[in-house]
């Protein structure tokens, strides 16, 4: 005999059992569904339904029950077992009220009062093509916390407030972060939002703004965005660069980013080494003001090298050496320290 299986969906979902393995878990789990609803029409009017076993018909106004006293004993709960409801075709008025009840996913658009996802009929072709989707989906992401390119990497890691200074701590809570999360990591690796919201925090680091609890200001104190009360400053400021009022301030913000990251910095926005914090920096040895670079993130990491605008050193051996020949790129270094 054939049948239709309804499914659980939701929070109820992780309790349901496994279409593929056919694993449920050790204690049996049931959920009852109210015999009593509402269902749409088909010509927009709500209706009352009920599930009565013995009654072909589910809409109250066509059901003859004689005593609706009664009625308690002649309704009865559609039970979900393991998160299943599995229903012979020959019960055509349980099947009609499940394909009208409006706790069906199918049925979402109806948009009554309280109205929400409960289960869904199973479809296996439909469920085949989710999986495989889902699978898909874990696989590329897994993929990308390893192969994306690093600026994306690094501005997904910012973005998550997770470790983006060391490589492989980046990576491995990437991965833990992918593992759960694949859409939405897939997602955040081409949202522009999400770049630009590394670049702003490159601005912040070199010193070009200032991020404060409710605003954010050019790093002389001139006013660019007052940031609502319960907004984290860093992220609104970066979706108002999208945004015609605030284009100037990010044109201006990029500007004075790729001039230190190209390394074409104004003589005048050299800091003056006799400051204080400039003259300590610039008394460290080369490996000392790597670590101090690295540390503050200012340095890009791309296996194998580190790169800061057009200078690029193999590991920090490599990068301190570089540091050693070009007094350019130390005073460079030690302004976007000092900032």
């Amino acid at each position: 005999m054939k049948h239709i299986r309804y499914i659980l969906i939701g929070s109820i979902e992780s309790t349901m059992m496994n279409m593929r393995t056919g694993r449920v878990r050790n204690k049996p789990m049931s959920y009852s569904l109210s015999p009593i609803s509402t269902m749409l029409t088909e010509d927009g009017d709500v209706a009352n339904i009920r599930y009565i076993p013995n009654n072909p018909e589910i809409l109250v106004s066509k059901q003859n029950v004689g005593d609706e006293s009664m009625m308690y004993k002649m309704v009865k709960k559609p039970v979900f077992t393991h998160g299943m409801m599995i229903v012979p075709v020959s019960q055509k008025n349980l099947i009609k009220y499940m394909d009208n009840h409006p706790g069906n996913e199918a049925n979402q658009s109806w948009g009554l009062p309280g109205q929400k996802a409960i289960f869904r009929k199973y479809d296996a072709e439909e469920e085949a093509r989710k999986s495989n989707e889902a699978n898909r989906n874990l696989s590329e992401a897994m993929r990308q916390v390893y192969l994306a390119e690093n600026s994306k990497r690094v501005a997904v890691a910012k973005y998550l407030n997770l470790s983006h200074d060391n490589v492989a701590f980046m990576e491995q809570d990437l991965m833990g972060y992918a593992s759960k999360n694949p859409d939405k990591f897939l997602e955040l690796l081409a949202d522009q939002v999400v770049m630009r919201y590394s670049e702003i925090d490159d601005a912040e680091k070199l010193g070009i703004i200032k991020i404060e609890p409710t605003r954010v200001t050019w790093a002389d104190g001139r006013q660019i965005i007052v940031c609502p009360n319960g907004k984290d400053p860093k992220r609104y400021f970066t979706e108002a660069t999208f945004d015609r009022g605030y284009i100037g301030a990010w044109e201006e913000v990029k500007r004075e980013l790729s001039k230190i990251k190209r390394g074409v910095v104004e003589p005048e926005e050299v800091l003056d080494p006799t400051r204080e914090k400039a003259q300590k920096l610039k008394q460290l040895t080369s490996d000392q003001l790597f670590e101090k670079a690295k540390d503050a993130g200012i340095l890009e990491y791309k296996v194998p090298n580190y790169v800061f605008g057009k200078y690029k050193g193999k590991g920090a051996k490599g990068f301190s050496n570089l540091i050693d020949e070009s007094e350019a790129l130390k005073d460079m270094i030690v302004a976007a320290l000092s900032n």
